[in-house]
């Protein structure tokens, strides 16, 4: 996991030749004009989601961790917490990993790390970061978030 603000992105870039490119549309995410849906970068190896909610409490709340993705979420405005635990230590699996939706999920457990994601700040989270996000800091509030999602190979 790596929680940082977006400053501080060249520090990252040589992790994966595809990160670059979300780092470049994070920068250029205009709040007022926020679009809403899915856009691709390079397919299926690269796209973004644009999301719009009210972050919510932990109630029913689960993990969910990828085998094929990175997530990588950039707060536009707003924040949230994100509890992340690695994924090996997960004590209740809901729901085995599932191919057609890259994810398994497991229950919220007591001893998850909470980790506050506020405007300016990225968070990249790899198949090892289990995590819950969505979530309120202190208060439920309105939240403008962007998703990238990488492929990457083992």
């Amino acid at each position: 996991m790596i929680l940082d603000t977006l400053e501080n992105y060249s520090l990252y870039t040589s992790l994966h030749p595809g990160l670059q490119q979300f780092f470049d549309a994070f920068k250029q995410c205009d709040p007022a004009q926020y679009p809403q849906g899915k856009e691709h970068l390079e397919g299926e190896n690269a796209f973004l989601i644009f999301k719009e909610y009210e972050s919510k409490d932990t109630k029913d709340a689960l993990m969910e961790a990828h085998n094929q993705y990175w997530d990588i979420m950039y707060m536009v405005e707003g924040e949230e917490t994100i509890y992340v635990k690695p994924r090996i230590r997960l004590k209740t699996i809901v729901q085995e990993y599932q191919e057609s939706g890259d994810a398994m999920l497991a229950e919220l457990d007591e001893d998850c790390t909470p980790v506050r994601l506020s405007a300016g700040q990225f968070l990249v989270l790899f198949p090892e970061d289990a995590h819950c996000p969505e979530r309120e800091c202190t208060r439920k509030q309105k939240v403008k978030k962007i998703i990238g999602k990488l492929r990457f190979s083992k």
